[in-house]
């Protein structure tokens, strides 16, 4: 979170516990669209995991007097111009990705005094702390200023495999957001006047516990990730025709594998058999170009780059 990460001075327990305490704002505006466009109520399951990333980004230029998250502001990410309230759907995008991870029942911890943490000063699920419910908002902002295509919200079945099992397809693809569409609506262009909603905060609707947070609570001795978790997926790549295929690289491999190994594995991977050229997106997505290799064949030629 932006406004966390840039006071070293702020009290970030503080702040960590006002964004997980405003949780209902967010997680209610969500409910309303849901409940308005499928016509039952929102519970924040995996299962409805990929339906609530539609609505929420197909709607995040509309309207309603709502304030917006912590995160959104002066000090906050770029937002691709949405408003306060698509602001508020993409927040609760990042507690449904909470209670994917677990957070009702494991509660939250905020890291601030050890800088390896990648999400120093995030809230984060307890015992876990690569697991951060506010990439769900950097992704989805990036998909609402046009950087990325709505499958790179897919995210949390990369970071933990298992939740595929229990979500029902399609996965999220290119055609599932009209990103023109969706701006046009909530700008009122081509004669279109913004769509505003009335959102009632009175209901009951969602008081349940948010599971408390820890500041610097001792980290969890976890048993280390292997290879093949840490290397865990292959996708076609969104930067098609250029590249065949996209690798996700869980975003623990550095501190597994340490700087030097890390740093090195796209020019080994670029080395592999197969492989004709290669681009790291970020520190957790790379794009290759092999035209000959099957998605089986990548992922193996990655895992073998990354165990050199």
């Amino acid at each position: 979170m932006m406004i966390f990460a840039t006071d070293e001075a702020a009290d970030h327990g503080a702040l960590a516990r006002r964004w997980v305490n405003e949780r209902r704002s967010s997680e209610v505006c969500l409910a309303t669209v849901w409940e308005a466009e499928r016509g039952a109520g929102y519970e924040p399951t995996t299962e409805t995991y990929r339906d609530a990333v539609r609505l929420a980004l197909a709607h995040a230029w509309d309207e309603a007097r709502v304030p917006p998250p912590l995160w959104c502001g002066a000090n906050g990410w770029p937002t691709g111009g949405i408003t306060s309230f698509g602001a508020r759907l993409i927040d609760g995008l990042a507690f449904h990705v909470a209670s994917m991870y677990g957070a009702d029942a494991q509660g939250w911890d905020v890291m601030t005094s050890d800088p390896r943490y990648a999400h120093r000063y995030e809230p984060v699920i307890r015992g876990m702390p690569w697991r951060s419910p506010l990439t769900a908002c950097r992704v989805a902002l990036w998909v609402a200023r046009g950087d990325v295509s709505i499958s790179r919200m897919e995210f949390p079945f990369f970071v933990d495999p298992t939740l595929r099992a229990v979500a029902p397809g399609p996965e999220l693809r290119d055609g599932d957001l009209h990103l023109a569409r969706a701006r046009r609506g909530g700008r009122g262009l081509l004669r279109r006047r913004p769509r505003r909603w009335d959102i009632d905060f009175s209901g009951p609707r969602f008081r349940r516990p948010f599971g408390d947070l820890t500041v610097d609570a001792a980290p969890v001795v976890e048993r280390p990730l292997t290879l093949e978790e840490l290397v865990s997926d292959v996708m076609p790549s969104e930067l098609a025709p250029d590249y065949t295929h996209q690798i996700w690289v869980h975003e623990a491999a550095e501190g597994a594998w340490g700087s030097e190994r890390w740093g090195a594995h796209e020019a080994r991977l670029a080395e592999q058999p197969g492989i004709e050229k290669v681009l790291g997106e970020d520190r957790e997505l790379i794009h290759v170009y092999a035209p000959t290799l099957t998605a089986d064949e990548v992922l193996a030629a990655a895992r073998r780059a990354a165990a050199e």
